[in-house]
């Protein structure tokens, strides 16, 4: 019955406004900036045959050495920082949970919405891979099994976020009448919402809210490594920009090891799946009852 309703979803209106609409734009998009980027790489530079991650970095670090040589900044010296008082990292502490009070609150009143907008991000990531796939097809820059083991990850990891967001409207455990959190919350309001369900529907909330926050985080992941690939392709090309493909390698380069950010955003995936069903919320609840 999920699977159904999801494919419900994909088919209705809503579907067509949130998820089709926005593919085909960034599809598009993609295809029509990688047509002229190709255009721009072949006048600056000759094909140079497909290149492995491994001789990408490789390519990436000397061209930063070669920078660095060049505009050799002088010593400055390093003053102690700091070190933290109590008081502060308490107040650090406070501000995050303001400031998850705030997001809970806007989450709950517009929890359709944020989810609509979820998913044009996961498809704005899917259209940025399919750019990126199709550069490096036409342009021949990038091969070797890393590579295509890398965008395969990427583009599973960018699928299998959808069935999670939908988890946001129908979670796998949750108070009782609360299914269809922003009606519950627009038609008692806040005060309302905290008398009728207490302490387990602030739980509840808690959870979505920070659960949706660390899908984000590894979606930023995948981006930044895309991010990454991306711009040391357009080195290897001769795009032209090439300082600024160069500065964006450098600031991403940490991202560039696919094993490693496949393994970081699984595990924020597998956080964010327990936190965003109502899983974590169960097991608090069930810890709280003992």
């Amino acid at each position: 019955m999920e699977y159904l309703a999801l494919a419900q979803f994909f088919t209705s209106a809503r579907g067509v406004d949130v998820f089709w609409s926005p593919l085909a734009i960034t599809v598009i998009g993609g295809l029509i900036v990688t047509l002229i980027l190709k255009k721009d790489g072949s006048q600056n530079t000759s094909n140079r045959g497909g290149l492995s991650l491994s001789d990408i970095r490789t390519l990436i670090e000397a061209e930063l050495a070669k920078h660095r040589y060049a505009n050799q900044p002088v010593a400055r010296q390093q003053t102690p920082r700091p070190k933290r008082r109590n008081g502060e990292d308490e107040g650090v502490v406070g501000g995050c949970f303001i400031a998850l009070i705030f997001l809970s609150v806007f989450y709950a009143r517009n929890q359709a919405a944020v989810l609509d907008y979820s998913v044009m991000a996961a498809t704005s990531l899917f259209g940025f891979w399919f750019a990126g796939i199709v550069f490096s097809i036409i342009s021949g820059t990038l091969s070797g099994r890393g590579w295509a083991i890398y965008a395969t990850s990427v583009l599973v990891l960018t699928i299998s976020a959808l069935p999670m967001l939908y988890l946001g409207m129908t979670p796998l455990f949750a108070p009782t009448g609360i299914e269809n959190l922003q009606q519950v919350s627009v038609t008692l309001g806040l005060a309302g919402f905290i008398k009728s369900y207490g302490a387990e529907g602030v739980a509840f909330l808690f959870s979505q809210v920070l659960g949706f926050l660390v899908l984000y985080g590894a979606w930023l992941v995948v981006l930044l490594s895309l991010v990454f690939l991306s711009a040391s392709s357009f080195v290897a090309t001769g795009v032209s920009g090439r300082k600024l493909w160069i500065w964006l390698s450098a600031k991403t380069a940490k991202f560039g090891n696919p094993i490693k950010a496949t393994a970081i955003v699984l595990s924020l995936y597998a956080i964010s799946f327990v936190m965003i069903s109502g899983i974590a919320y169960e097991w608090w609840r069930s810890a709280s009852s003992l």
